[in-house]
């Protein structure tokens, strides 16, 4: 299982079957969207919303161009055998090149005022089991 964390959340979830698990954690703001947003594009999900960076409703839209409604707990499954590389498609981005600004920008909107939980920002982690690392 690979996750990506947001504060305490993982809002990400990728398991080895490549299905795909969505969170806000009930916390709909600009900086979780934004992270959600820039986890799931390695992955080809893109995350929209109706208003300017997750104002209004938020949805889910897969590369076959399917639109689901988010809502926590979302459950993106995986199409065919190639989306069981999901997991290793988002920790690669996270630790490519790109990941570790993505990662530095997470994490400075997390420091910036983001809520009195302010940890770590955005890294993978290991689900549930309160295991931080890259």
């Amino acid at each position: 299982m690979c996750c990506l964390r947001f504060h305490k959340t993982d809002i990400i979830s990728v398991a080895p079957t490549g299905d795909v698990t969505v969170t806000s954690g009930g916390y709909r703001t600009r900086t979780t969207f934004q992270s959600l947003r820039e986890g799931l594009a390695p992955l080809g999900i893109k995350l929209v919303s109706q208003g300017y960076e997750g104002n209004g409703a938020w949805s889910v839209q897969l590369p076959d161009g399917t639109s689901l409604d988010f809502q926590d707990g979302l459950v993106i499954k995986a199409a065919g055998p190639g989306d069981m590389r999901r997991a290793t498609a988002l920790l690669s981005a996270l630790a490519g090149p790109d990941g570790g600004a993505a990662a530095a920008a997470a994490a400075g909107r997390a420091a910036s005022g983001a809520g009195a939980d302010v940890g770590w920002g955005w890294v993978p982690a290991g689900c549930g089991r309160g295991q931080v690392g890259t």
